[in-house]
Order: C-alpha cells, then structure tokens, then sequence
C-alpha cells in the first residue's frame, strides 16, 4: 500500500485513494518549494511580502471579507 505522512507519523496518509497516476511523494525541500512559488507569483505580477502579517478574514452566509 502506497503511503506518505503528513505531520503525524502515526497516521499515514493512504495514498492509494488518491485518483492519479502518480500516488507517490515527492520529498521537495520547503525552501525549493517557496523558491518556485515565489518564481510563479512573479511571473504573474504578484509581489511577496516576507514577514508581513495578513488582515483578519471573517466569513459571513452571502461573503467572505
């Protein structure tokens, strides 16, 4: 059974549920993973702030603000 864990080693994530050809995890460093984000956001005209907090959302029934 093809399994990965998330957090918590004590309850691996079954990844045979998964609907794809490629149920299987790749161990990408977190940085490299933020590099190549950061890559697309640019690319897209989106600045990164680092170290900058985001406001409070709130949800109510007809939006989210």
């Amino acid at each position: 059974m093809p399994a990965g864990m998330f957090a918590d080693p004590a309850r691996p994530l079954d990844l045979t549920v998964m609907d794809t050809d490629h149920p299987y995890v790749l161990g990408i460093a977190q940085t490299r993973v933020e590099e190549l984000l950061e890559q697309w956001l640019a690319e897209l005209g989106v600045p990164v702030r680092w170290g900058t907090q985001s406001p409070t959302w709130s949800r109510t029934a007809t939006a989210s603000r």
